[in-house]
């Protein structure tokens, strides 16, 4: 049976680096956070949480470490005693490309939960954590006063690690239903984000094939009907010839038949909205330059524009990290985030080589008409500028550029755009 115990040895496996401020006696700080957290544990005190907004929408973030601490353990109970596991974004994609290769008719859903984290109901959740004899008092406990703060309403608080395993421990009977479902040849879900292949179906069929998976989801969930898509592949001799665009977990899927006989191509390539993400978090680099330039003056340009340097390195390559929930080092960039891409034929690489080369030229916009001003002033800027406009996305994916950030510079390249 699993250990489902809250006690300093436990408490301590999950302690992360960034719960320590730098400066200070380690140990001591280890010792006064687990104290507290099982001060906190006694009492049944409620996290305070600061909100942010973010897309429109509230996102929550534990104050104190030692809560912050209590709810990384319960996540991890749960995750362990219910099987909670999310499926391999690659592993999905690899797969995907396969299936829609086939040369037979089969329809494509792309579905969206309304408002998931804040629309659900979480009651029948707490009461079968309740009931269930596997899970101790203190548990149940633990996740049920992390739901107490006062800013709390209804639904799911985003940004909280319970909630991403309660979303999937909520969900879990309607993918199976999905699942099982006569039409359904492949099922995949990503919290609110849907993606199912059928056989061939005429109109009728579709509506009601939707009308059954809504009929299917937790009271009061609802599909999103702005956003659902519906894309539908003939026999290869009748949809001859055709290009359909699908965007899923960050990547765009081509689907094109360009021979009466078959097979159907696939492209992967990096999705729209990941492409504009990149193209904001440009902006915003170039944005923080000048607004840091203004506001400490010249002498600020040398400082400023390592940074500069630095963001576009980032965005353009790829770099280490440390994962402190799973203890190990990982790599992430524009070649280990979208690795299934071919860089030969992305157009999206291609795309933001040139949006970044125009954006430092002074050519998308007033931001960059600023900076360009500049670099026409100032020799240096411009010969700074230049080198910038060397790095590639094309490069860094296809020889895997690599740059060392430590954790401390992460932080700050990434603190300008850090809700984009």
């Amino acid at each position: 049976m699993y250990d489902q115990s809250i006690g300093k040895s436990i408490l301590n496996r999950f302690l992360y680096n960034s719960d320590f401020d730098k400066g200070s006696d380690y140990h001591d700080q280890k010792v006064k956070l687990i104290n507290l957290a099982l001060k906190y544990l006694h009492k049944g005190t409620p996290p305070t949480v600061c909100v942010t907004k973010f897309k429109g929408k509230n996102l929550y973030k534990i104050k104190e470490v030692p809560i912050e601490l209590l709810q990384r353990r319960v996540s991890h109970t749960l995750k362990t005693i219910l099987g909670v596991k999310v499926d391999d974004r690659n592993k999905i994609i690899r797969k995907l490309k396969l299936l829609l290769e086939d040369d037979a008719p089969f329809v494509v859903y792309r579905l969206d939960i309304k408002n998931f984290y804040e629309s659900v109901n979480v009651e029948p959740f707490f009461e079968e954590i309740e009931r269930n004899p596997v899970f101790t008092k203190e548990t149940v406990s633990v996740v049920r006063n992390m739901f107490k703060f006062y800013e709390y309403n209804a639904g799911l608080p985003r940004g909280f690690a319970l909630s991403s395993v309660i979303s999937e421990i909520l969900l879990s009977d309607f993918d199976k239903n999905v699942k099982n479902l006569s039409e359904t040849f492949f099922y995949s879900r990503f919290v609110d984000d849907i993606f199912i292949i059928t056989g061939k179906q005429d109109q009728i069929s579709m509506d009601h094939f939707i009308e059954k998976i809504e009929d299917k989801l937790p009271t009061p969930l609802k599909l999103n009907a702005k956003k659902e898509e519906i894309h539908i592949f003939k026999n290869v001799k009748e949809d001859f010839p055709s290009c359909k665009k699908i965007n899923y977990l960050g990547y765009l899927l081509k689907v094109s038949t360009l021979e009466n006989k078959g097979p159907r191509s696939v492209q992967v390539d990096i999705s729209y909205k990941k492409v504009n993400k990149i193209k904001s978090r440009i902006n915003y680099s170039i944005l923080d330059f000048l607004d840091y330039v203004e506001r400490n003056g010249q002498d600020s340009y040398g400082n400023a524009l390592t940074i500069l340097k630095d963001r576009i390195k980032f965005l353009t390559g790829n770099f280490s990290f440390v994962d402190y929930k799973k203890g190990q080092k990982r790599n992430s960039g524009i070649y280990f985030n979208y690795h299934l891409i071919d860089y030969k034929e992305s157009e999206s690489l291609k795309e933001l080589d040139k949006y970044l080369i125009r954006t430092l030229s002074g050519k998308t916009g007033e931001v960059s008409e600023k900076l360009n001003a500049l670099s026409i002033k100032y020799q240096y800027i411009c010969d700074e500028l230049n080198t910038m406009k060397t790095y590639s996305f094309v490069h860094g994916f296809k020889k895997r550029t690599f740059h060392h950030f430590n954790s401390y510079r992460l932080n700050v390249i990434q603190k300008c755009w850090k809700y984009v």
